[in-house]
């Protein structure tokens, strides 16, 4: 006798269903397995997205909502520092073997 709970967990669990445009522009979906391997996929391009999500959910994808960006619990110090944009009223130093260290220009 099968388990009805497990059959419905396995079920959820088969794979990811990828959703992607052509390069005509039309928009496709595949399911594929956990090891990537391609298990169905749409036999026709769809114009538009909304449409090829339907035709997907009517072959047993579940949409799931969304999930947050992550953001670092803390940020290294250099990231909270302002942007300080080089002097530009600084010559640039020149160091020749011959004459040891001179300006630039001179």
């Amino acid at each position: 006798m099968s388990n009805p709970r497990k059959e419905e967990k396995d079920n959820k669990m088969i794979g990811i269903w990828r959703f992607f445009r052509e390069t005509e522009g039309g928009w496709k979906w595949q399911r594929l397995s956990i090891n990537k391997v391609v298990m169905a996929e749409s036999r026709v391009t769809f114009a538009e997205y909304a449409a090829c999500v339907e035709d997907a959910t009517q072959r047993g994808y579940q949409p799931q909502p969304s999930q947050d960006k992550l953001r670092p619990t803390f940020a290294p110090r250099s990231y909270n520092r302002p942007y300080v944009a080089p002097r530009q009223d600084v010559v640039p130093r020149v160091v020749s073997q011959e004459s040891g260290d001179k300006r630039a220009g001179t």
